[in-house]
């Protein structure tokens, strides 16, 4: 229940250790949770990103001046949506697909709070979809689909996602869903949002999330393709710095939504 993990097992600690960056683990020694192989921080003079080594490291130059220092991301607790921001995956789900979304809702609405999907075809649908007054959700498609009612209300704070068996609720299943057959989605998936676009890069965005995302999880086949961390890349374009860093590529995922950035704790 507190996530500390058993035997040799430290990345789950228990509580918030306070990590700065993207390095950074939470582990518990001696009864207490430290963070510990925290990236280390690099003052090296530069005026391009490439310039730059390191975990999540870019060049951050100062208005007016030519020459900048390397930065490192810097961890925060979550990124905050408005409806408007979403990212896009860059993957397709298939039946083998498992994705789980740390996540608060603090409104609730009819056009929101779609913790992910690509609806392009409803065959081949993989939605999370929160998005109506009564806090139910739905997993799945037209045909096939899990439902769980209130799921998500507004101000608590769950772990939401899929298993083979449908809806799960902080890694209890709490609804079925069957698919017959293989299956992948016509395009990518969107993250804190859906999209029902077939093209390579999402569009006809709908119904984004309005809360508080603290990371996402994604696994193929058992295997985990993504682990999105919340950060702030000083060294991003303007509105575009509020982002998820994926422990497993080591790239960045950031708002490809028009509008304002993210927000994150820092803001409030």
């Amino acid at each position: 229940n507190d996530l500390k993990g058993a035997g040799g097992d430290t990345e789950y600690a228990s509580g918030d250790c306070g990590c700065q960056t993207v390095c950074g683990i939470c582990v518990n020694q001696g009864g207490q949770n430290v963070c510990v192989n925290e990236c280390p921080v690099s003052a090296t003079q530069c005026t391009q990103n490439s310039q730059c080594t390191g975990t999540c490291v870019g060049c951050v130059i100062p208005d007016g001046e030519t020459t900048g220092i390397c930065q490192t991301c810097q961890r925060v607790e979550y990124l905050k949506a408005s409806g408007t921001q979403y990212m896009d995956s860059k993957r397709k789900a298939t039946n083998f697909t498992k994705i789980e979304a740390d996540v608060m809702v603090t409104t609730q609405g009819s056009g929101t709070n779609r913790i992910f999907g690509n609806y392009a075809n409803s065959n081949n649908s993989f939605t999370l979809n929160c998005a109506n007054s009564t806090n139910t959700c739905r997993f799945g498609n037209q045909s096939k689909q899990s439902v769980h009612a209130l799921m998500l209300p507004v101000g608590e704070r769950h772990i939401v996602g899929n298993s083979s068996e449908g809806l799960t609720k902080d890694g209890v299943s709490v609804g079925t869903w069957t698919t017959s057959s293989a299956f992948e989605t016509t395009g990518n998936v969107c993250l804190l949002a859906s999209t029902n676009s077939a093209s390579a890069v999402p569009n006809n965005i709908e119904n984004g999330l309005v809360g508080n995302c603290y990371g996402i999880k994604w696994w193929e086949k058992g295997n985990l393709v993504l682990n999105l961390l919340p950060v702030h890349a000083p060294f991003q374009p303007v509105g575009k710095q509020n982002c998820m860093f994926d422990k497993v590529s080591q790239t960045l995922f950031c708002n490809a939504g028009t509008g304002d950035d993210f927000k994150t704790n820092l803001d409030e």
